[in-house]
């Protein structure tokens, strides 16, 4: 059987070729090129063609349906249609999918972070706000002393409560010390940083402690200090703007017990810097004995020293037993005495407020300075 696309050689075709002037091949046999051609793009249309593979060098067979080439996946080898997508691996899906939900986690995190940065961002910008207020304040006064030659306002406070020493409270100064503090006084009032105090209730509510007067009522409380056995502690005033009074308040103190008396006032706003007091009860505060018992060497009494180290003997069960005593008596309600005395009635003026001290002036012409305690 002759191979497809050969001519078979027959000594008619050969004796045709010859007729027909035709040339010889390798072989010295005659052929017509027309024929070998037609011959030879059959054959070539019969076998598969191969595509190089760019890859990797090699060729592979692939199988063409509308012009495009189809994925072998499982489905298509059992029947089913194929698909143009390449297969998935469901290892790296699964870590799509945890790469994804990671992702997620961290958004939400940086979103709380960020919302946690914002909102002590703002605290900390109020409180920079506050303190570069402060600051700006203090330094317009540092400013403002240089070019008037003024003593600047911190300055000057510190000097005023410097003068106070050895004074207990203005009882003891002498002529040249009340003089000093009455100049730095008015320096300061000059310089009130509050020129309506009354409107800046704020400022006045809280705890005040008197560090110096010129009240003579005041001194007989402050005298009561050169009475042996007697210590006359902090002299308070406090001021609740909410219930709008104001009471005041002395400690005592002996070896044995502790105890206070005070009077309670209400007060009502006349002017941006004046109060009119009205008192209403003095109280007289239910002693309290001390946890240990100390009896002093000595005494100051009326001025002099003694001594009362030999006494101590027979002092130690004198007190006891009047520690005991006071004990006994603790727990009783403190003593309140009503004041129905319509004249019981004062002014207090304001002559300088900020946050840490306070001049007034009575209606008789005293003074008291008092610095801030608490502040409810």
């Amino acid at each position: 059987m002759p191979l497809p696309g050969r001519i078979e050689r027959t000594g008619e075709t050969r004796a045709t070729q010859g007729e027909r002037g035709g040339v010889r091949g390798r072989h010295g046999e005659g052929t017509d090129w027309v024929t070998m051609a037609t011959t030879m793009a059959t054959t070539l249309r019969a076998v598969p063609r191969a595509r190089p593979n760019r890859a990797n060098g090699r060729t592979r067979g692939t199988q063409k349906w509308d012009t495009r080439r189809v994925w072998r996946t499982r489905a298509s080898e059992e029947g089913e249609a194929g698909t143009n997508e390449p297969p998935k691996d469901e290892n790296e899906t699964k870590e799509t999918v945890d790469r994804t939900e990671k992702a997620e986690e961290e958004d939400e995190e940086t979103t709380e972070s960020k919302d946690v940065f914002e909102r002590w961002s703002s605290f900390d910008d109020e409180m920079k706000t506050e303190k570069m207020q402060e600051t700006a304040d203090e330094v317009l006064d540092n400013v403002a002393s240089a070019v008037t030659g003024q003593m600047p306002l911190a300055d000057l406070k510190a000097c005023l409560l410097d003068s106070f020493y050895g004074t207990e409270r203005g009882l003891k100064a002498s002529a040249d010390t009340r003089a000093e503090v009455g100049e730095l006084i008015a320096q300061l009032e000059a310089r009130n940083p509050t020129p309506n105090p009354t409107e800046a209730l704020e400022k006045l509510n809280g705890e005040w402690k008197l560090e110096y007067t010129s009240n003579s009522e005041l001194f007989f409380i402050l005298a009561a200090q050169n009475l042996p056995l007697l210590e006359v502690g902090d002299i308070l005033q406090t001021i609740d703007v909410n219930t709008m009074t104001v009471e005041n308040k002395a400690e005592l103190k002996t070896p044995v017990v502790t105890g206070s008396v005070g009077a309670t006032a209400s007060f009502e706003i006349r002017s941006p810097t004046r109060l009119q007091i009205k008192f209403n009860e003095s109280t007289l505060y239910t002693p309290q004995p001390v946890d240990s018992l100390e009896i002093p060497g000595s005494l100051e009494i009326f001025g002099q020293r003694v001594d009362i180290a030999p006494l101590r003997p027979a002092l130690t069960p004198i007190a006891d037993a009047a520690r005991s005593a006071f004990r006994m008596v603790s727990d009783r309600p403190d003593l309140r005495i009503p004041i129905k005395n319509e004249q019981a009635q004062s002014w207090i003026l304001t002559t300088y407020l900020d946050d840490t001290l306070r001049i007034a002036r009575g209606d008789g012409g005293s003074v008291f300075v008092l610095s801030k305690q608490n502040v409810w």
